[in-house]
């Protein structure tokens, strides 16, 4: 588990160190050719809540967590989220790790419920709509989306009693659809609201989602801040475990234009 974490950190890490490598001058020619592109890479830190429920052999245990409840252990995610644009397409690649622990005190019940969760968002946006708005320098823009999504769940129901622990491990691949919206104040700030679905009960997934909104600062031309809330749902069923939950939370990360 710790070392799942601190290769989930050195991956927010590494973003940075990526990011900041691609700002470095690059010959002239080089840069005319990618002038159409506008890529950027974000490392981000995501403290998760879960609700829901995990069922491992008949085990169940009901979630109901918030990401800002401090009388819970600390949940922290980290993630990288990439894009490649250039009008109308951008190409989208996220991976992020999620753990989640819950004290469980029920019914004379002692236990502690774990779930880490590997999942890897990637595909392409296809822009379908873009104009000026009203204010200066102000524009809205409507993009679809298709791609899939790959999740590895770690499953761990420990009781502190004599009931033996319980342990699954899992894994998918699904398509997704979705769509987003933004909307782009200025040269510096933007929002954005952006969805998915999928599932379709492929890989024994009957569906799993995610939706997010949230603001860009552009600092300067390279450097920006990114605020977000994210919630991502999952239902995955098997004959000896079942997961039904939905992580959410706030999300911060460093915008590095590449």
């Amino acid at each position: 588990m710790i070392m799942n974490y601190y290769l989930a950190l050195a991956c927010f890490v590494l973003g940075l160190l990526i990011g900041s490598s691609s700002l470095a001058d690059e010959p002239e020619s080089t840069h005319s050719r990618l002038s159409a592109w506008n890529n950027t890479i974000t490392p981000y830190l995501w403290s998760t809540g879960t609700h829901g429920f995990l069922k491992i052999n008949d085990h169940r245990a009901n979630l109901d967590d918030s990401f800002n409840n401090f009388e819970h252990p600390l949940n922290l995610g980290e993630g990288i989220h990439a894009e490649f644009r250039k009008t109308p397409w951008s190409l989208m690649l996220d991976p992020a790790y999620a753990h989640t622990t819950q004290l469980i005190y029920s019914d004379n019940i002692r236990a502690k419920a774990t779930m880490k969760s590997i999942i890897i968002d990637g595909g392409a946006y296809y822009e379908i709509m873009s104009k000026a708005a009203r204010r200066k320098d102000s524009k809205v823009s409507l993009e679809l989306f298709g791609g899939g999504r790959i999740m590895s769940l770690d499953s761990t129901i420990y009781y502190y009693q004599q009931n033996p622990t319980q342990t699954d491990t899992s894994g998918f691949i699904v398509p997704l659809l979705g769509a987003r919206f933004q909307y782009h104040f200025n040269h510096r700030l933007q929002s954005w609201i952006n969805g998915d679905f999928g599932g379709f009960q492929i890989n024994h997934v009957a569906t799993t989602w995610s939706a997010m909104a949230g603001i860009n600062y552009d600092m300067t031309q390279k450097y920006g801040l990114t605020l977000a809330y994210r919630a991502l749902g999952v239902h995955y069923y098997r004959k000896v475990a079942t997961v039904n939950t939905i992580v959410h939370g706030l999300m911060l990360g460093v915008r590095i234009a590449a």
